[in-house]
């Protein structure tokens, strides 16, 4: 996200999300965020992540999410305009 800074705490069960190295990339890498894990995700370039269709979570998650500001959440108004999207390869 351009100027977005996006916090989360797990509280319970797990998140399997991807991590990529820049747009361009098609590797990325799975982090499997479970309870006590804290994201401190700060805004710019380095933080491309998002959720693939494999795997999912089989528990689903409890997290706190809290945020400098909108656009990092697709509906959000100016998420257009903050994130970077990405297709699938």
């Amino acid at each position: 996200h351009a100027s977005v800074r996006e916090h989360f705490f797990f509280l319970s069960g797990e998140f399997p999300h991807w991590e990529y190295p820049s747009a361009e990339q098609n590797e990325s890498q799975l982090v499997l965020f479970r309870q006590g894990f804290y994201l401190n995700r700060r805004p710019g370039p380095e933080g491309l992540h998002g959720i693939e269709t494999e795997p999912s979570s089989q528990t689903g998650c409890l997290v706190l999410h809290w945020r400098t500001s909108t656009g990092n959440i697709a509906g959000d108004s100016n998420f257009e305009e903050e994130s970077i999207e990405v297709p699938f390869v």
